[in-house]
């Protein structure tokens, strides 16, 4: 047996030399009483068991083995086996004898049907030719006396004596069957419980087997007890031992402080998403942040936050008519990347010029995200008139008169039926395609007049050119002059233009539209990267877009400096908002806010400058 050796150092500290020595020593000692004597100890009951193990075990295989000697001298004979072969084979000898000598009795009677085929088959097919003849002689008319009869009835006769007599020499006796039959089964009982006892005493084998196995490696183990050898008692220190412990945890201190504060520097330096205004004016040095809106909650269930979000949106909205003049009434609002927020910033943009007295318009032109028509929620159809004169029912003379001949309380198509222009099924099919027609920024866009296009928003002085049937194909085929046209058109009808048109990279018509707008609003969210908005900024300024300011949405609130002086009132809801319902609910928390906030609520407006004569388009 293969011994395995392995060395054991022991080490101890102790401020002087000698106690160190003495400890040494006293857990060798106490190392060699665990595994010599301990150990010897447990071997040596183990030992003892099994030992017992093997007596039983002995006495069983004593037992089964008398049993086996029994059954075989109950039959005399060493290899039952042998004589259970040698009496099957007889008993099989007498069952042939028996079928043939059974054969005798029914032959007499029948002796073709009882025949066994290979010993018989010449005769049988003898008799069944002669049989042959015969029926063929008495079908020809001849009797039982003809000579030829009678000559073939004696032929037959003595094929069946032959058959009978070779019959009776193949019986033999069957004297002593029965008493052969009986004692082979009793042997074949006794055969199987001989089996039986022999594959027990393999199994008691195989445990004594392992047994002496185990009993073995205990020996073994037993001589080897003395498995620990003193190689030596151990140095003697030349010096006290001195706990360096605390020194080295001060400088581990240390360093994993050190350690932390390199690597929050190093997370600070590669995190290159905005997290303060700070960072965002390091990115745009050359625009002014102009509004910081911190986050919101859906419910504005914190008033400081809210009061504060709203007083943003109309500081943003007066920086940017004080920074454009009189002239800047068409700001488009966008971003670098999608979800930053940019319509809520919009409408928000849009309800504070609308609470100052500004007649303001909401412009969607972010085909691919439509938000600011989804939030407000509204859709025109198409004008039946307009519908009528695309179908050719109507000519542009004629949508005239019916405009003119229409009475209030009464319909475009009743004056139409009225004055013979068009039939009732004319003005039924112009109803039907009414009700799945979407007019808005493309009908627009196209010269349909804009009052036709617009829609109200249930707040104010606010109105909405939604997207109606454009979608995101609708970018490419949107032109500069037809973007300017429209935007020329909504100056001359409104005091404030908002437009939200998409992000800069992910839109098409997003530099379209800052191109045609007065100025432009760039939107950049917390937690955003500085890369795209820098990029964003770069565009705009390569494209000669007239960057109006940066706002900074969901800031935190420790980032939101305070508008008005501390000392200032406590900020109160207004009237028209304090119960938080009305169609501004579902313009998000910004607007919400914004409506909620209004500077100088309860006093008049703010006065309106003079504008030039509005663009009235026919009604129909």
């Amino acid at each position: 047996m293969e011994r395995k050796l392995e060395i054991i150092s022991v080490h101890m500290n102790d401020a002087t030399p000698e106690g160190a020595v003495a400890g040494v020593q006293s857990a060798v000692h106490a190392y060699q009483q665990v595994y010599q004597n301990d150990d010897r100890d447990n071997r040596l009951h183990r030992l003892d068991l099994l030992a017992k193990n093997k007596e039983e075990l002995a006495a069983d295989m004593a037992d089964v083995r008398k049993r086996e000697l029994a059954i075989s001298s109950a039959f005399k004979a060493d290899d039952l086996q042998a004589l259970y072969d040698s009496k099957l084979q007889m008993v099989q000898s007498m069952d042939s004898s028996r079928n043939v000598a059974g054969f005798e009795e029914a032959a007499a009677n029948d002796p073709i049907g009882h025949l066994p085929e290979p010993t018989f088959s010449p005769y049988l097919n003898e008799r069944i030719a002669l049989k042959k003849q015969m029926i063929e002689l008495e079908a020809g008319g001849l009797s039982a006396n003809h000579p030829r009869v009678v000559a073939l009835q004696r032929l037959i006769d003595n094929v069946d004596g032959m058959i009978k007599a070779r019959a009776v020499r193949s019986a033999g006796p069957a004297d002593g069957y029965g008493e052969v039959k009986s004692e082979l089964a009793e042997l074949s009982g006794q055969l199987k419980k001989l089996t039986d006892l022999r594959g027990e005493e393999d199994v008691i084998k195989q445990q004594i087997s392992e047994t002496s196995r185990r009993m073995y490696q205990l020996h073994i183990e037993d001589e080897m007890s003395n498995r620990i050898s003193l190689m030596a008692d151990g140095e003697k220190p030349l010096g006290p031992y001195r706990d360096t412990r605390k020194t080295f945890a001060a400088a581990g201190g240390f360093g994993g402080g050190l350690l932390g504060f390199g690597l929050a520097l190093c997370f600070c330096l590669l995190d290159r998403r905005f997290r303060d205004p700070q960072d965002l004016a390091l990115t745009a040095h050359d625009h002014p942040v102009i509004a910081v809106i911190p986050r919101l909650t859906p419910e504005l269930t914190e008033v400081e936050p809210a009061w504060r979000a709203a007083m943003s949106v109309h500081q943003l909205r007066m920086m940017l008519h004080a920074r454009g003049g009189w002239g800047s009434q068409v700001f488009a609002v966008t971003s670098a990347s999608p979800g930053s927020g940019k319509t809520s910033v919009a409408l928000a943009m849009g309800v504070s010029a609308a609470s100052a007295g500004f007649d303001t318009l909401l412009v969607d032109l972010d085909l691919s995200g439509a938000g600011m028509t989804a939030r407000v929620g509204v859709v025109r159809p198409q004008p039946i008139g307009r519908l009528m004169l695309r179908r050719g029912v109507l000519s542009e003379g004629q949508l005239a008169d019916a405009a003119a001949a229409k009475k209030p309380g009464r319909r475009f198509g009743e004056a139409c039926i009225q004055l013979g222009l068009a039939s009732e099924a004319d003005v039924s099919n112009a109803l039907l395609a009414q009700s799945g027609s979407r007019v808005g920024v493309m009908e627009a866009l196209a010269g349909q007049p804009l009052n036709e296009c617009v829609s109200a928003t249930g707040v104010s002085r606010m109105s909405i050119l939604p997207l109606g049937s454009a979608t995101a194909e609708h970018a490419g085929s949107l032109s500069l002059p037809a973007l300017l046209r429209l935007m020329d058109k909504a100056r001359r009808q409104y005091d404030v233009v908002i437009v939200d048109t998409g992000p800069l990279f992910g839109s098409l018509e997003a530099s379209l539209v800052a191109k045609a707008a007065d100025g432009t609003v760039l939107v950049v969210s917390h937690g955003e990267e500085r890369v795209p908005a820098r990029k964003a900024k770069e565009l705009l300024q390569a494209s000669g877009v007239p960057l109006s300011g940066v706002v900074f949405n969901r800031a935190d609130r420790n980032t939101v400096a305070p508008v008005t002086p501390s000392s200032g009132p406590t900020p109160t809801a207004s009237k028209s908002d304090r119960s938080g319902t009305g169609r501004v609910r579902q313009f998000g928390p910004i607007a919400r806010a914004v409506a909620r906030y209004v500077p100088g609520d309860g006093e008049p407006p703010m006065p309106v400058r003079e504008l030039p004569t509005r663009e009235v388009a026919m009604q129909a």
